[in-house]
């Protein structure tokens, strides 16, 4: 508990030095992009954390490190700091639904074995290299195609809606792990 407290609190510290220049519209979805960039990279550190079993100090400092790593690309990569609502919401959401993805795909190929002893690092692998290329993915088709807001907010709903369903039908009518990793919907 006190190592995610203390990755919380770095993270909230970035964000507060980064410099003010306005706040309009593009300085809030820049901030936004920042936040998510924090919070991914901190899930991605911690995915490390479990894959190579680190214990002591560099178990607290990777996720520390991956989290300011992430927060310092986007100033590198977009010294402009200008970031559209597409790219910002659909790139967070193809991060966030890839961890799903992921471990979907773990269980199906698993099965009940997904998380036990020998197979957790693979199962938390597949769900952060989805995430990736999750988050890869939205951005290339938000910066390709000229979508309303309202669209790419559909894309996000439907995005959650979907999956959960076909999982939470797969629930109600079976007991096999396999199948909430195969989902039909």
């Amino acid at each position: 508990m006190k190592k995610v407290t203390a990755h919380f609190c770095v993270i909230l510290m970035l964000l507060l030095i980064v410099p003010q220049t306005s706040y309009g519209q593009d300085d809030i979805l820049f901030r936004k992009h920042l936040v998510s960039s924090g919070w991914h990279g901190l899930l991605y550190g911690l995915a490390l954390d479990v894959i190579f079993e680190l214990d002591g100090p560099a178990a607290a400092g990777i996720p520390v490190i991956t989290a300011g790593g992430s927060i310092l690309a986007p100033f590198i990569f977009n010294p402009e700091r200008v970031i559209d609502y597409d790219v910002l919401v659909l790139t967070g959401h193809g991060k966030s639904l890839g961890w799903v993805h992921g471990f979907g795909l773990a269980t199906l190929i698993g099965g009940e074995n997904a998380w036990n002893e020998d197979n957790y690092k693979l199962t938390v692998a597949a769900g952060a290299l989805t995430s990736i290329g999750g988050g890869i993915l939205a951005k290339y088709m938000a910066s390709n195609n000229d979508w309303s807001d309202g669209r790419v907010g559909l894309y996000q709903h439907y995005g959650w809606i979907m999956p959960f369903t076909g999982i939470s039908l797969a629930a109600a009518f079976s007991d096999e792990p396999r199948v909430y990793g195969d989902r039909k919907s």
